[in-house]
Order: structure tokens, then sequence, then C-alpha cells
């Protein structure tokens, strides 16, 4: 079974996304905010996490930060959420800790797709 992490203060698309990945099979886990997020990834390891930058009590920059010093999250791929039209700019901002950056307001159609290749691309070897 997959597991994807999903990470947004919005409930509403945290919800929307919810169901859209649960409709196509895969394990969903939700939290409001980085801070909750790391807590449950201390005893967790998911196949694909997807976060959101701006977010309260710890943002999306922090949290993946935070993950890329576990050193058993190592390879676990991370797809940043934002508004934030410089894509390439956001990437070098987190140091090549995220896979790519899927651009709010997205369709659920571009959600599944940027998953599926995801997870679908062989893990970097560290």
């Amino acid at each position: 079974m997959t597991t994807v992490l999903v990470v947004d203060d919005e409930s509403d698309l945290l919800a929307c996304i919810e169901g859209l990945l649960e409709d196509e099979g895969y394990t969903v886990v939700t939290f409001p905010d980085g801070k909750q997020a790391l807590e449950y990834l201390r005893d967790a390891r998911p196949d694909l996490a997807l976060v959101d930058l701006m977010m309260p009590i710890m943002n999306g920059f922090d949290l993946v930060a935070a993950v890329s010093q576990e050193q058993r999250l190592d390879g676990m791929p991370v797809v940043i959420m934002s508004a934030v039209e410089q894509r390439q700019e956001l990437l070098q901002k987190l140091g090549g800790r995220a896979q790519t950056v899927l651009k709010k307001p997205f369709t659920a159609d571009k959600l599944l797709s940027v998953v599926g290749k995801v997870l679908a691309a062989p893990a970097p070897v560290a």
C-alpha cells in the first residue's frame, strides 16, 4: 500500500487532496502544519510527501529541512505545493531536497499526474 503524506493548512484543500488520492487507492495521512507532520515522521516513512510552503507553526521550508536531517527519510520524495511562481528558485532554495513544485491552484488531473510520476521515478541513490 502506497502512503502519501499531505501537509497543508487549508482544510478544504487537504480534504480534497485526501479524497482524490484515496479514490486512486493511496493511503493518505494529513496534517495542517509542519510540526505535526514532523512528529508523525519520527515513527513513519511515507512513500511521498506533498508539502505546502506557507503554513503557521512550522512552514514547508522548515519541515523539508528537518526531513533532510533524518537519515531514515533519505530518498523520500517531496513535492512542494505553492502558489509561488519561481519554481526553479524554490527548488534551489530547498537545496535539491524536493523533487518538483506543484503550482497552486492545480487540477485533480495535474495532482494525480505529478504524484504518479514522482512515485514511478527511481529512488535517488544516497
